[in-house]
């Protein structure tokens, strides 16, 4: 019993070193002022929430001189996808004490590229194709990831809007919210996505506050949605109300003041 414990452990710090030597020899992170892009990266969003903090500016002004070299490592995160060994080696880590490695989950890469593209904005146009390439991934936490990184490219990622409108009817709950997010940011293709958040309207996968929001971006062009919010308005005691009343007066002043909203 004890040697095949043994022999569980011996294969599980040779995985373990495995993935160490994996994370030294793959791609070389591009550096600004001696430090690599991932040092970079963990300072702006550490102070992420601070946009007047000095350390998150020079943060990003780092990124963005690295600019577009920085999109293989940066889509690399985004596509992270812990292996069932590396799972099972950062499960043994954490119980024994007698070597001590640090891992990175998948989690940490998706937040780490999630910092990366906001850093960039419209300076990422380049990885769209990739994106989307992610958005079509098996692995649900990767397509959220790449619906987090293509909002902040904004209106420059258009070519990813077809595929987010598809993202709405994911199976993935959180896939759907983040789709509804991004397709409010980049806020183009009305055509498409107008009567998609229509549809999604009112089903569980999405928050209706979050849709609405969604709807709010593209204005007038959204009016195909008045119907249904005038639906929802028919509720004051809804939760919901007040968030309809301010998309009508956004997207249909008229049809809000004919509804009695002030």
């Amino acid at each position: 019993m004890r040697k095949r414990v043994q022999i569980g452990l011996n294969g599980l710090l040779v995985g373990a070193v495995g993935l160490v030597v994996w994370q030294v020899l793959r791609v070389r992170e591009p550096t600004y002022h001696g430090k690599p892009l991932s040092v970079w990266v963990e300072e702006y969003d550490k102070n992420f929430l601070s946009p007047d903090n000095p350390t998150r500016e020079r943060a990003k002004r780092a990124i963005c001189q690295i600019g577009t070299n920085a999109l293989p490592i940066l889509l690399e995160w985004a596509a992270a996808k812990d292996s069932v060994l590396k799972k099972k080696v950062m499960a043994f880590a954490k119980k024994q004490s007698l070597v001590k490695i640090r891992f990175r989950s998948d989690e940490y890469y998706h937040a780490r590229s999630d910092a990366g593209f906001s850093a960039l904005g419209p300076m990422a146009k380049p990885a769209v194709p990739a994106l989307i390439e992610l958005l079509n991934r098996g692995d649900y936490a990767v397509r959220v990831a790449a619906a987090y990184d293509l909002m902040w490219i904004g209106p420059e990622a258009e070519e990813a809007v077809p595929v987010l409108v598809r993202c709405l009817s994911d199976s993935n709950n959180l896939v759907c919210f983040r789709a509804t997010r991004c397709l409010a940011h980049i806020h183009m293709k009305p055509e498409l996505v107008v009567p998609a958040l229509v549809q999604s309207l009112g089903q569980a996968r999405v928050p209706e506050r979050e849709t609405i929001a969604a709807m709010i971006a593209f204005g007038v062009q959204a009016k195909p949605a008045v119907p249904n919010l005038l639906r929802l308005l028919e509720d004051k005691n809804s939760m919901i109300w007040p968030y309809a009343a301010h998309a009508l007066k956004q997207i249909d002043p008229q049809a809000a003041a004919k509804a009695g909203v002030e």
